[in-house]
């Protein structure tokens, strides 16, 4: 079984597309999506298309997609900051509501003997679901990730990524496909034949329509955004 897993494309359609096509060709049983389709990126309703086209793609919320459907109160550091609450709402007040499927934050599979997670970020029974990053920018991840009753652990939200073994677990934090700073993208494969092994699979797309699109939208934030997120000057 091949399963291939990314997040966080954050309306980076031509992103999207580029890792869609490669997937294709790699005759993959399942797609999971860990969730921030939407959000930083100019083209949320594309990306969200695409994504509920594949019909052997889980799409897992992130709370980019629960700011739409929630709201953004959920979240207190959103809304204790002007700048961040003034694109959000503008996300809100563009994006096609009808995209959003049935709500999935947690998605797990067995394959070989091994039990595999996947959701955006680690979760907490709350209002806003997931833990903050400091968990791992503050390294307080691997006591958390010890006590998972699972294998094989699959999360996004920090868009720097991180991939480590931690004791007998194994840790993907996969960071964002969506915010990359060059015309490479990616995702992971996971394959469970006799054994189990994952690959990150880099995949070229089309920058210079990403970088006319983020300029031709003009939504709020974007000088901002387009730096710090997608290493556009």
């Amino acid at each position: 079984m091949k399963v291939a897993v990314f997040s966080d494309i954050h309306g980076n359609y031509q992103a999207l597309k580029a890792i869609i096509g490669d997937i294709k060709c790699k005759q993959v049983d399942q797609i999971i999506f860990l969730g921030d389709a939407v959000g930083l990126g100019p083209d949320h309703n594309e990306c969200l298309e695409l994504l509920n086209s594949m019909p052997n793609l889980t799409f897992l919320y992130g709370n980019h997609e629960l700011y739409c459907t929630r709201g953004h109160e959920i979240d207190p550091y959103v809304a204790s900051h002007e700048d961040r609450l003034v694109h959000h709402l503008w996300v809100n007040n563009t994006v096609d509501k009808k995209l959003f499927k049935k709500e999935m934050l947690y998605h797990s599979l067995e394959l070989c003997g091994k039990r595999f997670s996947f959701s955006h970020y680690f979760l907490r029974d709350n209002d806003y679901p997931f833990y903050n990053l400091d968990i791992i920018e503050k390294n307080r991840y691997k006591d958390f990730v010890k006590n998972l009753n699972y294998d094989y652990i699959f999360i996004g939200h920090h868009h720097d990524g991180l991939v480590e073994e931690i004791k007998d677990k194994h840790l993907y934090c996969v960071g964002s496909s969506g915010c990359v700073p060059s015309n490479i993208t990616y995702y992971y494969l996971i394959n469970a034949t006799d054994k189990i092994s994952v690959e990150k699979v880099n995949v070229q797309y089309n920058r210079e329509k990403l970088i006319g699109r983020i300029n031709h939208v003009k939504y709020p934030g974007l000088d901002t955004i387009k730096e710090k997120f997608f290493n556009v000057k």
